[in-house]
């Protein structure tokens, strides 16, 4: 796990491009230019055409340079990392840090909270997190400062459910909270780094909130469907 920001930019690496001389080492997305041609000449090598055959085709060449400008589309980066959040997310740690990378105590939800985190291929997204030992006496915890890029919790529980937007090129998926346990956060935009590496999910922000330490939450999910 990883205590730094800087360590989870919105990519997917489980699917990587291949180039000439096998897969290439650099699959950020979004993909670029130079990435993009590489991926062509990719194509080219695995399939024996021969180097001057696009320029002897004039037919070949703007179908060519259509398919390197849309693997170099920011667009078509998000559709790819869209595909690969699809799927319901189970919780398997979620831990604060600060800048030193020294483990926080967070009280709100326990050191081992459950939870559920889901999104579909239409662009919607729903969360749920729930303490292991809640107070048998509901307590509106909502009530307490509000943290800025974070939801409230209720007695150890918090929900919520809306809309997701990927982001590729600032390496976030942005949660537009249609609806939430606590209702002030209802229409606010909750900002998510976030990288996929096969079926595990990891998502890092900074909650905000009265604090004197700048603290940075890292949750790890397990793909338990697609």
């Amino acid at each position: 796990m990883q205590p730094t920001s800087a360590s989870v930019p919105g990519t997917v690496e489980n699917e990587r491009p291949m180039g000439v001389n096998g897969p290439l080492d650099s699959a950020d997305c979004p993909v670029s230019l130079p990435l993009a041609i590489e991926m062509a000449l990719g194509y080219q090598h695995r399939h024996h055409i021969a180097p001057n055959h696009f320029r002897r085709s004039g037919m070949l060449r703007l179908p060519f340079l259509a398919f390197i400008l849309l693997l170099s589309s920011p667009d078509s980066s998000n559709a790819q990392a869209s595909r690969q959040l699809v799927g319901t997310w189970e919780l398997v740690s979620r831990i604060d840090r600060d800048p030193a990378g020294r483990v926080l105590s967070e009280t709100s939800l326990g050191a081992t909270p459950l939870g559920y985190l889901m999104y579909d291929a239409a662009g919607h997204v729903a969360a749920q997190l729930a303490a292991r030992d809640r107070p048998v006496t509901v307590c509106d915890t909502a009530l307490g400062p509000v943290e800025a890029n974070n939801n409230a919790n209720i007695a150890g529980y918090t929900a919520y459910f809306g809309r997701y937007q990927v982001d590729t090129v600032a390496g976030v998926v942005m949660h537009e909270l249609d609806g939430a346990l606590a209702p002030r956060d209802v229409g606010r935009r909750l900002s998510r780094r976030f990288r996929v590496v096969g079926d595990t999910l990891t998502i890092q922000f900074e909650p905000g909130g009265p604090t004197d330490v700048r603290r940075t939450r890292t949750l790890v999910w397990r793909r338990v469907s697609s």
